[in-house]
């Protein structure tokens, strides 16, 4: 074994010598492979090929992860302390017995110092914020290290400032600084790059790593465009946090990644190319990683994965092979936002967990809705889905939605608003359906969902009523209720109260057609747009231009017809039956095949604006 290998082959395989194959197998042992110490077995880990994901997916190209929750204390971090301190070993900046080592850490690089710090005789003092999660302060503790909190206000500024007290403090006090010190990306030149060059064969095409200190990317990629030039090096940072893409730092939620400066082990002249990703695409990564291949791992390694499969879908990447870091297993983030959901979900049903029945109803309804947590979201509505059986009303529901033209996201979305729709009985869940139909929305079209939920668990006697309801508010006539109940058959929802604010829609229309509105809004944005938000965008711009926009809002609100509603812009002859009949030709435009069809519903006013707007041919 060359030298080049022996230094990248560091860690289990370092203990390990192929069996000679002339000695018969009755032949004694004659090596132990038993580690030293615990530091002996830092090194080396697996790469696994996501077939899986990439199939599922439909991506042209090879995604390869290396599994770094195989070093000692489960997280890529093992490596860069060790090489820390060895390096101020070899340096003599610290004794063993003497030296205190301390680190502003609140996370993997933390643990890692604490263990190699015990093994190797010296103190460690963790300086982190007191809101981090309790588990870390405990595990740290557990292996030895004093933990000294800091005010959470102050931020990473609060930790280095504690650092300075300490340093005061404490005496033969040496500071690490992962963000600075080269050993960091050190460890991942000499170890990490080696080890994937050798186990791809060196066939790796594109390396992707977030950044934290920025040792893995930077010691990692530069090792890999050592051996071959052209070998592409990808950084990914927190789309809430993009300081390396020259964004403003701030909080967020993947761990591990994106301190919110640029770490000077960050070697930007590495990388070619800077890739975000939200801490909402990276739990959903991590935990595609746990449900479709078995791998249990931290947000950062789902943000690695979103990054991965952008990278993939590209077409100049086909039949490339992709190869990034899973730094560190999911069980240390039991109490983060990646296990929240479920955890909430365990604290509904705890009982439940332990009941077989319960436990298939639970799998069962976690593959209709898609998720832990649109799950949790419906079972807080109400906890019918338990305790009903499936094979009776769900089952036959879901299918005959589905025959409806509803996919499930649909249903999920029917069940957010109506938990108890599909455990009604079937026959009542038809009857919902014609009732639908009722109002003017055909089962499969894009609307039908939406009539559903309007009309659900409404009465006929109801449904007039909240016809009639809108014909007097808005002075429709029996087809204009037809074609915007058909439109937006959401309108239905509306109480009595809240109608008027439907309102609103056509004052923004009015805006809009007059020059005062950059864009347009749909019936939905505005209609649930609260009052104070509403007054802000569309009344308090435009007094100056509108004076008597704030009465004729008010008018329009209690369901009165504004008398002054113009602005400069608008012909005076133009009022509030002008204003209505607006909203009912913005409908018909949708249409195109209604154009003549329509005309004997308009009045003479609205016929003339029509007719201006090509909508009609002139006579």
């Amino acid at each position: 074994m060359d030298m080049e290998e022996e230094v990248g082959r560091r860690g289990i395989p370092s203990l390990l010598k192929p069996p000679r194959p002339a000695e018969p197998e009755s032949a004694p042992l004659q090596q132990e492979h038993i580690a030293s110490d615990i530091t002996q077995l830092v090194g080396w880990t697996p790469l696994v090929e996501l077939k899986r994901i990439v199939e599922k997916d439909d991506v042209n190209a090879r995604i390869v992860g290396k599994l770094e929750f195989y070093q000692p204390l489960c997280s890529v971090k093992d490596r860069s302390a060790l090489r820390m301190i060895e390096d101020a070993e070899e340096k003599g900046l610290i004794s063993p017995g003497t030296t205190t080592l301390i680190e502003p850490t609140s996370g993997n690089m933390g643990i890692g110092l604490a263990y190699i710090a015990l093994v190797r005789g010296y103190r460690f003092v963790a300086v982190m914020p007191a809101e981090y999660s309790l588990d870390k302060q405990i595990l740290l503790r557990y292996l030895g290290a004093d933990v000294v909190l800091t005010d959470p206000a102050l931020g990473f500024q609060g930790q280095l400032d504690k650092l300075e007290q300490l340093r005061k403090e404490i005496p033969n006090v040496h500071v690490l600084d992962q963000f600075a010190n080269a050993a960091n990306p050190e460890a991942h030149f000499t170890w990490t790059g080696p080890e994937i060059w050798k186990d791809t064969a060196g066939k790796v095409d594109i390396f992707v790593a977030g950044s934290g200190t920025g040792g893995t990317v930077s010691g990692v990629g530069k090792y890999l465009k050592m051996k071959n030039p052209a070998v592409k090096v990808i950084c990914v940072e927190p789309a809430e946090s993009p300081v390396i893409s020259g964004g403003k730092p701030s909080r967020h939620k993947i761990q591990g990644v994106g301190p919110g400066f640029v770490p000077k082990n960050l070697d930007t002249s590495v990388t070619d190319e800077i890739i975000t990703v939200t801490a909402e695409d990276a739990m959903a990564n991590a935990k595609r990683l746990a449900r479709e291949e078995g791998l249990l791992v931290g947000i950062s390694s789902g943000a690695n994965l979103a990054a991965c499969l952008e990278v993939a879908s590209r077409e100049e990447n086909k039949e490339k092979m992709i190869v990034t870091v899973f730094p560190s297993g999911g069980e240390r983030y039991m109490n983060s936002d990646l296990f929240a959901a479920i955890a909430r979900l365990v604290l509904v049903a705890p009982a439940g967990f332990r009941c077989p029945a319960i436990a298939t109803k639970l799998q069962y309804y976690v593959s209709l809705f898609g998720s832990f947590e649109n799950l949790l979201q419906i079972l807080k509505r109400s906890d019918y889905l338990l305790s009903r059986n499936p094979e009776r009303a769900v089952k036959p529901n879901v299918a005959f939605l589905m025959e409806c033209g509803l996919d499930a996201r649909d249903i999920t979305k029917l069940s957010l608003s109506h938990s108890r729709l599909i455990v009604t009985n079937p026959v009542v869940v038809q009857a919902m359906v014609e009732r639908a139909e009722g109002v003017g929305v055909r089962r499969g079209t894009r609307m039908f969902r939406h009539a559903l939920e309007a009309v659900a668990f409404c009465s006929k006697e109801k449904i007039k009523a909240k016809v009639e309801l809108l014909k007097k508010t808005f002075q429709w006539s029996d087809a204009e209720v037809r074609v915007a109940v058909s439109r937006f058959p959401g309108v239905l929802k509306h109480t009595k109260d809240r109608l008027p604010r439907v309102s609103e829609f056509l004052i923004a229309k009015f805006l809009k057609d007059n020059g005062l509105l950059e864009h347009d809004l749909s019936y939905y944005t505005v209609a649930k747009m609260i009052e104070n938000d509403f007054m802000k965008k569309f009344i308090h711009p435009y007094k100056e231009v509108v004076p008597t926009l704030a009465q004729d809002y008010a008018a329009a609100c209690r369901g009165e017809a504004p008398t002054a509603f113009r602005s400069q812009e608008v012909s005076t002859g133009l009022a509030s039956e002008y204003i209505h009949r607006r909203y009912y030709i913005w409908c018909w435009k949708v249409s195109e095949d209604a154009k003549l069809k329509r005309q004997d519903h308009l009045c003479r006013t609205c016929r003339k604006h029509a007719r201006s707007e090509d909508l009609l041919p002139t006579p």
